[in-house]
């Protein structure tokens, strides 16, 4: 039984010193693939390194929304690094990218620019895409649908820790996209979240950490790691009354499908 750790961070500064023991106790939870997101240009290095290091990692590259600001004003340069590192053979899509208009840390014009050009440089590229949204369900669906009119946005990608109801869910999926689910699917008050996941296909569906960040429900408040993601796995599993082994087999099968991942990657 193996898992794979769609979206996380481990070039944080918080995983300083003991990415081998993280790495390590993730393989021995069944965690065997895990895939790490360059938030910016300037993180890109790191996680290839990680890519390289680690049996089992992959990489994505791109400007999270939170960066757009720093990033507007050399937009070209920073996309032409996430571009050179899409020609790395561990990088499997563009991102993280996206909206978030609830830190609402750079107007939210400033954020659209930046998204938009991610997605016509990801299709261009005939890559997949991960995308960050936070309160801004309506208005990234229509920048995505205007720039795939305009023949300028990918075909899929995943929404990456959805925090969505079921209706919200089915519009994503509609449109080709995957469901990240992390940590928040056990959080009590995620009864929507759980809703979303039972009503999506199966073949949807994704597991991931975001760590070091949103740990679940039993370790709610410290940081999280790949290994932690079982627990996500076994609500999951709960919600759809699958075994935890169905659920292993499904959401490594569809990652490696989104992911282009080798099937005996582990």
């Amino acid at each position: 039984m193996t898992f794979i750790d769609t979206h996380a961070h481990l070039d944080s500064e918080q995983f300083a010193g003991d990415v081998d023991q993280v790495v390590a106790r993730a393989r021995k939870a069944g965690v065997t693939g895990i895939i790490n997101i360059a938030i910016d240009p300037t993180h890109i290095g790191p996680v290839l390194a990680l890519a390289e290091k680690y049996e089992g990692c992959w990489a994505v590259v791109g400007i999270h929304p939170h960066a757009s600001g720093r990033w507007r004003d050399k937009l070209d340069e920073g996309l032409a690094q996430v571009e050179e590192a899409l020609a790395h053979e561990r990088v499997v899509a563009v991102g993280e990218m996206g909206l978030d208009f609830y830190r609402d840390y750079v107007p939210h014009h400033i954020q659209e620019e930046v998204f938009r050009a991610q997605l016509r440089l990801a299709a261009r590229m005939d890559m997949p895409i991960v995308i960050h949204n936070r309160q801004a369900d309506e208005r990234l669906l229509a920048v995505v649908d205007e720039e795939r009119a305009a023949g300028q946005g990918p075909e899929t990608g995943v929404i990456h820790c959805f925090s969505g109801g079921p209706d919200f869910a089915l519009e994503c999926v509609r449109r080709g996209f995957y469901l990240g689910f992390g940590g928040v699917l056990t959080y009590p008050a995620a009864e929507g979240v759980r809703e979303a996941a039972a009503a999506v296909p199966l073949d949807r569906i994704l597991l991931e950490t975001d760590a070091p960040y949103l740990a679940p429900q039993s370790r709610r408040g410290k940081r999280n790691e790949p290994a932690f993601m079982v627990e996500t796995a076994q609500v999951l599993a709960r919600v759809r009354g699958l075994s935890l082994e169905e659920v292993a087999d499904r959401t490594t099968a569809n990652a490696r499908r989104l992911f282009g991942l080798p099937g005996n990657e582990s």
